[in-house]
């Protein structure tokens, strides 16, 4: 048996689909080994799956690839993150009747959950579950295993999205691929465990996942998810913005990424021309759209009835937008707050040196969940290529030699020993008839 367990995920964004392969060693440590990406035009839509067939080719070619450098291995199952437009958390509650002083155990914890994941949605399925306070003998508690109590109420943040983000990646990973979905990560919440420090929690934070098409916001506070949503703008807004001025997406998206800066500043050379662009005029796109980005993230705040005040932890950016020039600084002019740019997980060492980067956060994320999910060997993602040897086919012994058998003239040989026999024999005939004559 192996010591080493392979993990691998994935993550599919609307931008791009990323597929990464880690070993979780005997001791406990992580090593990310393997990344793979595919870029994406439209078979994605603000995180939804649209185009099943195109999807399928982009997510078997990662494998394919990620397979390859773990050669000989094959992957059969696979982590999966889960997000999207319709991602948001509903707060749902409930309640249980117990007899007079019982003790509280987890199994009481996981009946409140299954209580709850009764309710529904219309359109929506609950991908999540996570407490955010409960009430026994009248107090408040964020857990309560091992009090004593004849009731427990119970208030949850249910984790939701349209049916359709989970079925789609089901008929593509599953059905398509054959590949078997280990476990379903709701990819902010990983972010949120994995990304945010201890006391950016507990004093109160909010992470912001500004991606191509799509931006989640998770506030937390006294280490509890408070409040998450996703509104649909994204850095791929200012793209199109840029493209209006009638240059490609291609074009449009390098503007952005080398000029590009959220904030308002003056152009000393306002004249200069990029592809026949005025720079002005890409600069006062991107500066118009980062700031609408900007006011629907900071008005989370009053969605979720909090002020800046309630977030002292700051703001804490991943995701590609987040590396818009300007970004991090515009959104501490609006809020007065600290804002910092996440890093990938530490409990994870990257040995592809991609992966370090702050948009591939997620990804690595979702590989330390999957890692924490490990159980033994045999839930391995990854398995050995195993040859199946066809057993040794037994020679059969050579037949004992026959005697040789004399060979057969040829019919020329025949026919001719049997004109040479004919003539000898008339030729004696005649012999005899002379000496016949003779003698008389």
């Amino acid at each position: 048996m192996e010591k080493e367990q392979y993990i691998a995920a994935l993550e599919i964004g609307s931008s791009k689909i990323v597929g990464a392969v880690a070993i979780k060693n005997a001791n406990g440590t992580v090593e990310l080994v393997a990344m793979e990406e595919e870029k994406l035009v439209d078979c994605i839509r603000y995180g939804c799956i649209q185009n099943i067939e195109e999807t399928n080719t982009r997510v078997n070619r990662i494998i394919r690839k990620l397979e390859n450098q773990v050669s000989p291995r094959k992957i059969k199952s696979v982590f999966v993150g889960v997000e999207g437009r319709s991602l948001r958390s509903i707060t749902g509650s409930t309640e249980m009747q117990l007899p007079n002083d019982t003790q509280i155990t987890d199994q009481h914890i996981e009946q409140l959950k299954k209580e709850i994941r009764r309710d529904q949605f219309d359109g929506f399925e609950i991908l999540d579950v996570l407490p955010k306070k409960y009430i026994v003998n009248k107090a408040e508690y964020k857990s309560v295993v091992g009090l004593l109590s004849s009731h427990i109420s119970a208030t949850f943040n249910l984790i939701v999205a349209k049916h359709q983000i989970k079925s789609n990646i089901k008929r593509v990973v599953e059905e398509r691929l054959q590949l078997a979905v280990k476990e379903y990560f709701v990819t902010p919440i990983s972010l949120g465990k994995h990304i945010l420090s201890y006391d950016e929690r507990q004093l109160g934070c909010m992470l912001v996942d500004f991606g191509a098409e799509t931006t989640t916001i998770a506030i937390y506070k006294n280490d509890v998810l408070l409040y998450m949503l996703n509104i649909p703008l994204g850095s791929r807004n200012i793209t199109r913005d840029i493209m209006s001025l009638n240059i490609l997406e291609e074009n449009a998206d390098e503007l952005k990424k080398t000029i590009g800066n959220a904030l308002s500043v003056e152009i000393d050379n306002s004249g200069l021309k990029i592809e026949g662009i005025n720079r002005d005029e890409v600069s006062n796109y991107i500066v118009a759209r980062a700031g609408e980005v900007a006011s629907n993230i900071v008005a989370q705040l009053d969605y979720a009835k909090l002020t800046t005040a309630d977030i002292p932890g700051g703001i804490i950016l991943v995701g590609g937008g987040s590396k818009l020039n300007g970004f991090a600084e515009l959104l501490a002019q609006q809020t007065k707050l600290k804002v910092r740019k996440g890093m990938p997980p530490a409990e994870v060492n990257i040995l592809n040196s991609k992966a370090q980067n702050l948009e591939y956060a997620q990804i690595v994320s979702i590989i330390v969940d999957g890692a924490n999910a490990m159980g033994d060997e045999e839930s391995c993602c990854i398995k050995p290529l195993v040859i199946h040897h066809e057993p040794a086919v037994q020679a059969e012994p050579k037949p004992e030699p026959k005697p040789a058998t004399p060979k057969k003239d040829s019919v020329f040989k025949s026919l001719f020993t049997r004109i040479k026999t004919t003539a000898e024999d008339i030729f004696n005939e005649n012999d005899d008839d002379d000496d016949d004559v003779e003698k008389k």
